[in-house]
């Protein structure tokens, strides 16, 4: 595995590089300090499979800069390195299929754990980056919620139960202790969910989710 770690600031990519080493396979890491230096790297190298890109850093101008990357890298995972939880921000990043969104100021391993999940195929966003995308999305009561009644999906009790806890950002197997039920069943439950709602993952729900609250 090639990641290709992206910032101006050295002392910052010092400090991840130990832990983007820890993933398995263990990868080799390219570094960049600049967005241009990026680009050359993702044109020259070949085989880049993960990218970790602040987007503070120098030559990159907001989300354009991240299309632009990924055009030149359209089978990497791009992880985005924040330093604040700018919701406009994390919810374009989402929507333009971005594979995770991490704080720079975050333990390292909390940012292994992250890398892991988008190893796997999964979605990073913080829970409380989560939980606020999910608020600002719905805009409907709790009773709301409860009942299902969003326009056009038609939630099973089982499915609704877990709407509330997605939105606080609850992992499988939080929700699965509070409900009294096997994780499995959270699992299966969480499929048929996002299948209702035309998504593959927790943030892609809450965007689905904002887009049913508008129509």
């Amino acid at each position: 595995m090639q990641v290709l770690l992206a910032d101006d600031n050295k002392l910052l990519r010092d400090g991840i590089r130990p832990f983007v080493t820890k993933l398995k396979p263990r990868p080799s890491v390219l570094e960049a300090e600049s967005f241009e230096e990026t680009l050359l790297l993702a044109e020259g190298s070949g085989g880049i499979d993960l990218v970790l890109l602040s987007l503070g850093m120098r030559g990159v101008d907001g989300m354009s800069s991240v299309k632009l990357l990924r055009g030149k890298l359209p089978n990497a995972k791009i992880v985005l390195l924040i330093n604040n939880h700018n919701l406009d921000i994390i919810m374009s990043a989402i929507a333009d299929g971005i594979s995770g969104v991490i704080s720079k100021d975050v333990s390292g391993t909390c940012l292994v754990n992250a890398l892991h999940l988008v190893v796997a195929g999964e979605v990073y966003v913080p829970s409380e980056a989560m939980s606020a995308i999910a608020r600002r999305a719905l805009r409907i009561s709790d009773e709301a919620i409860f009942s299902g009644a969003r326009k056009g999906i038609a939630l099973s009790p089982g499915e609704t139960q877990l709407v509330p806890f997605l939105i606080d950002g609850l992992p499988n197997k939080a929700i699965a202790q509070r409900l009294g039920i096997e994780e499995a069943a959270v699992k299966a439950r969480l499929r048929g969910l996002f299948k209702k709602i035309g998504v593959a993952n927790r943030a892609q729900a809450a965007m689905a989710l904002r887009e049913q609250a508008q129509n």
